[in-house]
């Protein structure tokens, strides 16, 4: 993958369309770990929310799943955005 394909996901056409992944994505983003103060946050939640639809862009056949949200906010405690991306 380019160097720039994180990016390119979160600027890109398909991440911008609503889809069924998306939808289900914002029904869970304020239930993730709703007293940490990392996800208190407008930034923190924002965050969370690139990173799980341009998982879902990148990868079709997952798409959005259980858990996931979980998963990739425990990520992004110790991580940049990016780097969550690619170690879901």
């Amino acid at each position: 993958y380019a160097p720039s394909y994180y990016r390119d996901v979160v600027h890109g056409d398909e991440f911008k369309q609503a889809t069924k992944a998306s939808s289900d994505i914002d029904k869970d983003l304020r239930r993730t770990f709703p007293g940490h103060r990392t996800f208190q946050t407008d930034e923190g939640i924002e965050a969370l929310r690139r990173v799980l639809v341009a998982y879902s862009v990148h990868n079709p056949e997952v798409g959005y799943c259980q858990s996931l949200n979980y998963i990739c906010a425990v990520l992004l405690l110790f991580v940049n955005e990016e780097e969550s991306f690619w170690l879901l």
